[in-house]
C-alpha cells in the first residue's frame, strides 16, 4: 500500500461533535485476481495499519459483468459478510464501505441480483443501498433489479459524527441523486465503481463535480485489470468543493493508499458558496 501524505490519525479530532478530517483508505482489485471474503481482511490490515479510518473498495471487486461471472460471484446471503464483520469488530471505529457485490435476493421462483453496497462498523451492518441505476451498455439491466431508495447514514466515529451517502458507479451521472443526498446532510459520498479506462476524463470530472456543486467531499474507488475486452485501470480519486480540494489524486500505481480528507475545508467553502441552499425548485414556465 502507498500513503499519498504522512498525516497520523493524531490531531484528526473533532470540534463541536463534527469530523474535521478523516483517514481514508481506498483498495483497488482486479475481480479476475480477488481475494475472497475469506482472504480480504489481510488486505485491509495494511490500510488500517496506516490509520485508515474509512475504507472503500470498488464496484463488484470479485466479480466482472460478464453474466457468468457475475452469477459466480454473488453472494447467497448477506451472512457471506461474516469475516468482514469480525474484521471489524477487532478495528473498533473504523468504518469500512466493502464497494458492492452481486447478492442474490429472492423473487418468486427465479432468484434475482442486487448490486448492493453496505456500512459496517463493529460488527453491525449500519446501512445497505441498491444501485439506483443500473448500466445498459455492459447488460446490468438484464441479471440485476435496480433499488428504489437513496441511502444516507449517520455514523459516529471515534473524532465525531459523519453523515455518509452511498451510490454506485453509474449513479455518478445523476446529479440529482447527489443534490438530494447533499440537501438530507451528506458530508461524505462513497462510489464503488467499473468505470472503464476510455472515460476516466467523464469520471475524475463527474467526481469533482458532484463535489464542487453541492459543497461536499467525493471518493470514488474503481476496479483494475481487463474484462470482457474492456479495460479498467484503478483511477480512484477523493474530490472537495474547492479547485484545491483533491484529496486524491487518480490512483494508477498502487493497489491502495491512505489519505486525508479535509472536510473542515470543504465546510468552510461551502459556507461561502451554498449552492444547495440557494437552490430553486418547482418553478413554472
Amino acid at each position: 500500500m502507498r500513503a499519498q501524505d504522512h498525516r497520523g490519525a493524531e490531531g484528526l479530532v473533532a470540534a463541536g461533535g463534527l469530523v474535521e478530517a478523516l483517514r481514508l483508505g481506498v483498495l483497488q482489485v482486479d475481480p479476475e485476481r480477488a481475494p475472497t471474503l475469506g482472504e480480504l481482511p489481510a488486505r485491509l490490515d495494511s490500510l488500517a495499519a496506516e490509520g485508515a479510518q474509512v475504507i472503500l473498495l470498488p464496484e463488484f471487486w470479485n466479480a466482472s459483468f460478464e453474466a457468468g461471472r457475475l452469477r459466480r460471484g454473488a453472494l447467497r446471503a448477506e451472512e457471506e459478510l461474516a469475516p468482514l464483520l469480525e474484521w471489524t469488530v477487532r478495528h473498533p471505529g473504523l468504518l469500512l464501505c466493502p464497494g458492492s457485490l452481486p447478492l442474490e435476493i429472492s423473487h418468486g421462483d427465479a432468484p434475482l441480483l442486487v448490486n448492493r453496497s453496505w456500512l459496517l462498523q463493529e460488527g453491525r451492518v449500519l446501512a445497505r443501498y441498491d444501485k439506483l441505476h443500473l448500466f445498459g451498455p455492459m447488460g446490468e439491466p438484464q441479471w440485476v433489479r435496480p433499488g428504489n431508495a437513496p441511502c444516507l447514514c449517520q455514523v459516529d466515529l471515534p473524532q465525531g459524527r459523519l453523515t455518509v451517502g452511498l451510490a454506485i458507479c453509474y449513479d455518478l451521472r445523476f446529479p440529482e441523486l447527489f443534490r438530494d443526498l447533499a440537501s438530507r446532510g451528506a458530508e461524505l459520498i462513497l462510489l464503488p465503481a467499473q468505470w472503464p479506462r476510455q472515460r476516466h476524463g467523464a469520471f475524475h470530472h463527474l467526481l469533482h463535480a458532484r463535489a464542487m456543486e453541492n459543497g461536499i467531499c467525493v471518493v470514488g474507488v474503481n476496479r483494475l485489470g481487463r474484462s470482457g475486452g474492456t479495460d479498467f485501470a484503478g483511477g480512484s480519486a477523493a474530490y472537495g468543493m474547492g479547485e484545491e480540494h483533491i484529496f486524491l489524486k487518480p490512483l494508477y500505481d498502487a493497489e491502495g493508499a491512505v489519505v486525508t480528507l479535509d472536510l473542515a475545508a470543504v465546510r468552510r467553502e461551502r459556507a461561502r458558496l451554498d449552492a444547495v441552499a440557494d437552490r430553486r425548485y418547482r418553478l413554472e414556465l
